[in-house]
Order: C-alpha cells, then structure tokens, then sequence
C-alpha cells in the first residue's frame, strides 16, 4: 500500500514544469505516428478503389484460350462471334493450336497452370454432325458444339462477373454467327422436318466444365478478406510480443544472437498460426460447397 502511495505522490501534475518541457516532444511524436497512419491507409484505400475504377474497360487483360477442333463452320462462327464483340470491355481470346492442346483436359490443365481464365473449343465434326442434322439425316444436340472451361474458385467474383457471362455472350454470338458463315444451312433446312427446324433453330449451345465448382457466399472473402485477416493477427501478435518482452527487458538484456533468433521465431510461429487459420477458414467452406 505504501509503495502505491509513493508512486502516487511521484506523479507531476498536467501543468507542471515537468511536463512543460516535454508535451511539445510527445505531441510531435504523436502527430507524426498520426499522420504516417492516416498516409498508409489512404493509400491502401486508394490502392483498392484504383483498380477497381472502370474495371470493366480492363477485361481485355483477362485472356482465354480457345482451340478449334471442328475446323468448319462451327469453329469459323466463334471465331466470327469473337470479332464482333472483341472490345477493351470483353476478354481476350487467344487461338492455339489442336497440336499442342489435342485434348480438353490439355485445355483443363492450361487453364490451371498457364494463366489463362478459361478455355473454349469447338468439338470434333460438330459442323459435320449440325449440317446432317439440318438436313434431317440425324438428330441434334446442340451442347455437343462448344464447351468452354473455367476455374470458378480462382477470383469468383471475377470469375462469375466477367468470365463465364463474357463466355456465354461469346457462344450465343457464335450461334447468331452460324446463319452468315452456313449459307447452305438456310436453303437446307426443311422447316416441316421437327429435327431440321430444331437444328435450325438452336444450332449451338455452350457446355461448361466448372473447376471446383464455388456457389456458396462466402466466396467472395476467399481471396479478399481472408487474405487480409491472417496479416492483422501476425500483426497484432509481434505487436503485443514486442509490448511483453519490452516491458521485461528482454530486448535490452538478452544476448543480440539470441535475440535475433527469439525474434525469428516469434515470426515463425505468428505466421503459421495465421495460415492455419486461413486454411481452416478455407476448408470450411469447401465443406459447405460441398
């Protein structure tokens, strides 16, 4: 009790001479470390309305492969469809060749490992098939045209706003596009003939193979919020850490190697212990995907 009155009877007053000669210092101080927060998170704020500032203008960056296996009609409309909607507003599409994508898997594996944000192809003799059936020879399945592929827990908000409707635009143009590049299909068709009219009428529809499916609602904090959150906890870690070790003279007394390794693995420990959490955010709502 006697220590805690004397530590109270050491206390200076707010306007005493004491204090005088050291409010300007600590205002100063407290100003500045004000002022360099308030820059960073303007920034950061600046940062994150920056891009997304007309992003639409932006969706040419976002690059598509698409491969013609049918090498006719079908694959000549795509690619009509694709110039006419071609726009700083729309995705790019780059054409490779069946060569060195043989297989829709081959197509699969590009989307995941070389940086395109979907792929569309056109399917073997779909042209051949189309016309056959145009002219009443066979049925037709219009979703046995083009199928376009696409990782949808890449970026879902990107995925579900620009990709996959910038993909469904593109193969309903190739439909309107069949009508001009098959000519013959018109004096072709028997409109009396239900499978004729049918494959006249609905020449080509997508099919969609979806990555890793992700429908749920949390999707959009995948790669935003929980992202985010795991840096604030590192953060706020080494923050208190720091406090503690400060306030036991831990960093004034301790040896500097030894330090240095106490602090390596204070960040070691704050960084997996983030992860994990992140990781167990993600799983979480794998399960609920699932």
């Amino acid at each position: 009790m006697s220590a805690l009155l004397g530590s109270a009877f050491n206390r200076e007053r707010l306007f005493s001479p004491f204090w005088a000669a050291r409010w300007k210092k600590s205002f100063l101080l407290v100003a500045a470390v004000g002022l360099l927060l308030q820059l960073i998170f303007l920034g950061n704020m600046c940062y994150l309305y920056g891009i997304v500032f007309k992003s639409a203008s932006h969706t040419h960056n976002l690059k598509i492969l698409a491969v013609d296996f049918d090498g006719a009609e079908v694959g000549e409309s795509l690619l009509t469809a694709y110039q006419s909607l071609k726009a700083n507003t729309f995705p790019t599409i780059e054409y490779g060749s069946a060569s060195r994508y043989p297989t829709p898997e081959s197509l699969r594996k590009a989307v995941c490992n070389e940086g395109y944000w979907a792929a569309v192809y056109t399917h073997h003799n779909a042209s051949e098939r189309l016309m056959a059936a145009i002219e009443g020879k066979a049925t037709h399945n219009a979703s046995d045209t083009i199928t376009y592929i696409y990782d949808a827990v890449y970026y879902p908000v990107v995925a579900a706003s620009f990709v996959e409707s910038s993909l469904q635009r593109l193969i309903n143009g190739a439909a309107h596009a069949y009508y001009t590049v098959a000519p013959d299909a018109l004096a072709t068709v028997n409109l009396t003939n239900p499978i004729s009219a049918s494959a006249f009428l609905t020449p080509i529809m997508p099919t969609s193979t979806i990555i890793l499916p992700t429908t749920q609602g949390s999707r959009v904090l995948l790669n935003t919020v929980s992202m985010i959150i795991p840096i604030l906890m590192q953060f706020f870690f080494i923050m208190v850490s720091n406090l503690l070790f400060t306030e036991a003279n831990v960093y004034l007394k301790l040896w500097k190697r030894d330090l240095i390794l106490l602090r390596i693995l204070i960040g070691k420990i704050g960084s997996v212990w983030a992860t994990q959490k992140r990781c167990q955010a993600v799983e979480k709502d794998e399960e609920k995907t699932l």
